[in-house]
């Protein structure tokens, strides 16, 4: 009797053995089964990350075998041009170094167009016109920056003031380390750079916009494979970016970012035209805004 007894908690004890080691076997994978049956953008990129391709060593690898070939004629194939790195980072630092030598507020106007979804609270086309006090440091203080559509109604209004960026639309608030540093290009320079240095080829040549001389900077991140961004209508090979100085002035005339498409077609991701780089008076109502809140 006491042996049948035993048997049956042995029993007992290894059916709950096995149920625990099923229960801990599920909980493993069931991470890795979510994850196939609920795939997301940012899974796949994970999952498939995209890498730029080296167009630059492609190029200086082709030339020697270039050379050979054109010898007798004293030719060799073009690269990208050599000085554009240094020469890109020379303007845009020239024309912030003029831009905030002086002290007081900046009025800073642009117009954002783009053919694709932002993912935020703003049409895909807008202006930005923004005001910004400048210290003796040549950061950002104090600010109001205002949003407007294509037929001039405000979208949202922002102030930044004591540290804290406001939004006066949502009313949300975000507390920040100290001033901060207007980026006159949206940060578009550095991420070309970042693609030099990873080996795609950035141009610069003079071209004209407006029937303006422009000084043209221009690099294309060639993918390794078919890349999905949440805002692209179709997987893109490669993309392009390009920002235009105005040959006289030093001054940022346009900036643009597009996805080359897996059937060949062009998608705009955005295109930035500043209009109104100016210094002035604050307007009364903004200064009453930063005042009172």
């Amino acid at each position: 009797m006491k042996t049948e007894k035993n048997r049956r908690i042995l029993l007992f004890s290894l059916i709950a053995f096995l149920l625990l080691g099923i229960m801990l076997l599920g909980l493993r994978f069931a991470p890795a089964l979510a994850d196939e049956m609920t795939p997301d953008h940012y899974d796949l990129v994970k999952t498939n990350e995209r890498n730029l391709i080296n167009d630059e060593a492609i190029e200086t690898a082709k030339q020697p075998e270039a050379e050979d070939e054109s010898e007798d004629q004293g030719s060799t194939t073009n690269t990208s041009t050599p000085d554009a790195a240094a020469l890109l980072h020379i303007m845009l630092q020239d024309f912030e170094d003029k831009t905030f030598s002086q002290t007081g507020w900046l009025h800073y106007v642009y117009y954002q167009e783009s053919e694709v979804s932002n993912g935020v609270a703003l049409p895909q086309n807008y202006f930005v016109d923004g005001w910004y006090l400048i210290n003796e440091a040549g950061i950002v203080t104090q600010d109001v920056v205002s949003y407007y559509d294509d037929a001039g109604n405000m979208n949202q209004r922002g102030i930044f003031k004591d540290n804290t960026f406001i939004n006066l639309s949502t009313k949300e608030e975000m507390e920040t380390e100290g001033p901060y540093k207007l980026k006159l290009d949206l940060g578009v320079t550095k991420y070309m750079l970042e693609m030099q240095t990873e080996g795609s080829i950035l141009t610069h040549e003079v071209s004209t916009l407006d029937e303006k001389p422009v000084i043209k900077f221009s690099v294309i991140g060639n993918y390794d494979k078919l890349t999905i961004f949440g805002n692209s209508s179709q997987p893109v090979e490669s993309v392009r970016m390009t920002i235009l100085f105005d040959q006289a002035t030093g001054a940022i005339s346009e900036m643009e970012y597009i996805y080359k498409l897996v059937d060949g077609t062009e998608e705009l991701f955005y295109k930035v035209q500043p209009s109104t780089l100016a210094r002035g008076d604050l307007p009364q109502e903004f200064v009453q805004l930063l005042e009172n809140e």
